[in-house]
């Protein structure tokens, strides 16, 4: 069902996690936005949670609850969804990723978030200092770069992040 276009919209959409048919709030979408919006959903049969992302083109996506970044900070530190350095790299990439024109960066991050955090894992198994190299190697660093206003760098300590996952860890090239 679909709602006034301020409010957002209800749809019925497969659960990512059972594929049976669930209701789903997708944010609303203004011409205006500037930043990409996600809603917490819950699977009413499995159960499970699930977002669904809208972007600032207007697209939309469905994405597990496995944010490989988030998994890194939250194994290697032990810290809680609302920590500052998530919080710091949600608002960089808000506020500067898809104002600059790296939209598209956000949204492969988002359809394959899932599967990088399951690649991630898999490395883990072999490696147990794994979440802590990843998060001392890019994850503080980008940070730092945050709180510097060192957007580009941050972008790049990121985008190496990225690429070091697809390749080594995913096998991706």
């Amino acid at each position: 069902m679909t709602r006034d276009s301020c409010v957002g919209a209800v749809k019925e959409v497969p659960c990512p996690y059972c594929g049976r048919l669930t209701p789903a709030h997708f944010p609303p979408y203004t011409e205006s936005m500037t930043s990409s919006t996600r809603s917490t959903n819950t699977c009413q049969h499995c159960k499970r949670t699930f977002y669904t992302v809208r972007y600032t083109d207007g697209t939309t996506s469905i994405e597990k609850e496995n944010c490989h970044i988030t998994k890194v900070v939250l194994y290697a530190r032990g810290l809680p969804d609302d920590c500052y350095e998530l919080n710091m790299l949600r608002k960089f990439r808000d506020i500067y990723l898809n104002k600059e024109g790296y939209s598209s960066e956000v949204k492969d991050y988002y359809e394959n978030s899932t599967k990088y955090a399951e690649c991630i894992e898999r490395k883990a198994e072999t490696n147990p200092e794994l979440f802590n190299e990843l998060y001392i190697r890019f994850i503080e660093p980008a940070v730092k770069a945050i709180e510097k206003n060192d957007m580009k760098k941050a972008h790049r300590i990121l985008r190496n992040y990225l690429n070091l996952v697809k390749e080594e860890f995913c096998n991706e090239t």
